[in-house]
């Protein structure tokens, strides 16, 4: 499973990467190989995060994680847009149009990254940290970081808690 899901990233690397060089009509070398190695290393930060994470938390650890998060919802989106911007470019280039097969491709990579940093801008809002109170003594007072439930009281908050981290509250 995992070297199908790296795979897949990989490969989804490998079309942006070749989108870009197409609709932003790039053919310097040295910025090609520039390219090429940013695309390799970020599609690696999804091995490489986990790694250095994997020990505890630290700042620098921190960081990696939430950028490569961001980076894999902008991923997909890129992707998407990728795949869309060749099917276009290959429509609009049957029907003899010249100039608006790249500009396809740029304005579906514009709005790639537009929603991928609306979704990072509304994610961001969303996360935040919830104390959990009167609960099991084994995670009273534990803070949980990154659970969002509006809308709810602190008792149902507690319970959306402990039921994602597989507690049962009847255990005592």
């Amino acid at each position: 499973m995992a070297i199908a899901v790296l795979s897949l990233l990989g490969f989804a690397h490998w079309a942006i990467y070749k989108a870009v060089i197409l609709f932003f009509n790039i053919t310097g070398a040295n910025v090609i190989a520039a390219l090429r190695v940013a695309f390799m290393l970020l599609g690696f930060s999804f091995i490489v995060m986990p790694t250095l994470t994997v020990r505890g938390y630290n700042v620098f650890g921190g960081w990696l994680h939430a950028g490569s998060a961001v980076w894999f919802g902008t991923v997909w989106w890129l992707f998407w847009a990728s795949l869309l911007g060749f099917a276009c470019f290959a429509a609009l280039e049957s029907l003899g149009l010249s100039e608006l097969p790249l500009w396809s491709g740029k304005i579906l990579l514009l709005i790639g990254l537009l929603v991928s940093a609306y979704g990072v801008y509304h994610s961001i809002a969303r996360v935040g940290t919830h104390v959990l109170n009167n609960a099991l003594e084994e995670v009273d007072g534990l803070q949980i970081v990154g659970v969002s439930y509006s809308n709810t009281t602190t008792e149902e908050k507690n319970a959306k808690v402990l039921a994602s981290l597989n507690i049962n509250k009847s255990k005592s």
